[in-house]
């Protein structure tokens, strides 16, 4: 099950601008290793929601580019260019990360 996409659970943080529209959140996804990465961008990007209330789950598209036992190695810039605020975008995350659409 490689090379389709999908979406991973995230969880929102915090928002980050409220400021006008769309709002900007903070979220982290948590790969296998359990490390917390964070990312910055809108909201539409992780919620089909106007407003949240962190903390809160979103879900963030990506591209499943290979596949362990366990768990998924996945491309969040594709296809939607997101990526963390260390500039990572390959994530190796739990196959119960992943939501199948």
């Amino acid at each position: 099950m490689s090379n389709f996409i999908a979406e991973v659970r995230v969880e929102m943080t915090r928002v980050t601008d409220d400021s006008g529209y769309p709002v900007f959140v903070e979220f982290a996804l948590t790969d296998t290793d359990g490390r917390r990465h964070i990312f910055w961008d809108k909201l539409p990007v992780v919620s089909a929601e106007d407003e949240v209330k962190p903390p809160c789950a979103g879900a963030l598209r990506c591209h499943i580019i290979g596949e362990k036992e366990n768990a998924y190695l996945i491309d969040t810039s594709f296809p939607d260019y997101v990526e963390t605020v260390g500039e990572e975008y390959i994530f190796e995350v739990g196959k119960d990360s992943i939501i199948k659409r």
